[in-house]
């Protein structure tokens, strides 16, 4: 009992610190960066929860396939879609992941290839590559190839907590371009409240900014509903 109370002690801690962050500090939909915090959980895993880690895909045990758009505003330059498939197998599990964001004038494309697999019942690994492109009409295109890596830690049964590097090395653009894809590093903690909510939160340090970011989320499952209040007569 102890330790779950130290859990909740700990996720509460980074929760209200997160509420006092500002900012993003990767090229994210408003609600994408939540729905992935599911990496932190072991009952309530999504198809896009490996895209936050990919050692939460060692927790799939059926093929999923999720899809994501979002137009802010209604203004094309806003427009972005993300899709997720992951697919278990014998040998690990395997996942894909397809990202585009922008218009005619301007846009970028992500498709990464995942792999993970569990390592014994306290530890699960995941890796990634990925193809990262942008093109600018009238401009010219530029593309790398990077990699990142996770490691996911099941405390306990109810208890997750993680570690995620994106583009440790690499990442750099054509030398024309004179850019380069930022390092990012996460470390994230989720603790299984019930079987229908769980509470999440995460750290982000990306390369060259001097602040940290931190999410949250309070996700609950379709069954999950508040007591109702008892009605009053008068």
């Amino acid at each position: 009992m102890r330790k779950y109370i130290a859990a909740s002690w700990i996720c509460v801690c980074l929760i209200m610190a997160a509420s006092r962050a500002v900012g993003q500090t990767l090229r994210y939909s408003v609600s994408m960066p939540y729905t992935s915090l599911g990496a932190y959980t072991t009952r309530q895993t999504d198809p896009f929860a490996f895209t936050n880690n990919q050692a939460a895909l060692a927790q799939v045990n059926t093929a999923k396939v999720g899809v994501f758009g979002e137009r802010r505003f209604m203004l094309a330059e806003n427009t972005l879609y993300g899709l997720a498939a992951a697919i278990p197998s014998s040998l690990g599990n395997f996942g894909l992941q397809l990202n585009y964001a922008g218009f005619k004038n301007f846009n970028e494309q992500k498709v990464g290839l995942a792999y993970a697999r569990r390592l014994g019942k306290f530890l699960d690994l995941g890796a990634q590559f990925n193809y990262y492109g942008y093109r600018v009409p009238q401009y010219g295109n530029a593309s790398a190839i990077n990699f990142e890596i996770g490691a996911i830690m099941h405390f306990s049964d109810k208890l997750n907590g993680g570690i995620h590097v994106y583009n440790p090395v690499g990442g750099d653009l054509p030398k024309e371009t004179s850019e380069k894809l930022a390092s990012a590093y996460k470390m994230g903690l989720g603790y299984d409240a019930s079987d229908n909510f769980y509470v999440s939160a995460e750290i982000i340090k990306e390369e060259d900014k001097p602040s940290l970011t931190m999410k949250n989320a309070f996700p609950a499952s379709p069954a999950f509903s508040l007591p109702k209040c008892p009605s009053m007569h008068m």
